[in-house]
């Protein structure tokens, strides 16, 4: 039985492909094809938004506070320092 979901067409052996040409723009598109569409509304906004300057000292203090962290584990020589060259 045939898979019904499966419809894909099996592929062409070497040689047998003869692929068709692109025609578009072959014809100039006549007045009476081209539909008007109403414009209504704004743009989209782009470029930042007012919750930007918020992010900048916030991504600065959480780097500080993770080179801090990072200095007295290193100070400490908490865990996963390895301590056996020190004299």
């Amino acid at each position: 039985m045939e898979d019904p979901e499966n419809t894909e067409s099996p592929a062409p052996e070497p040689g047998e492909s003869k692929p068709e040409p692109q025609t578009g723009g072959a014809k100039p598109v006549t007045p009476d094809k081209v539909t008007k569409v109403g414009t209504a509304g704004r743009l989209a906004e782009t470029g930042a938004s007012s919750a930007l300057p918020m992010f900048g000292p916030a991504g600065a203090a959480a780097v500080a506070l993770g080179a801090g962290a990072m200095y007295v584990v290193r100070r400490r020589g908490g865990a996963g320092a390895d301590t056996s060259a020190a004299a």
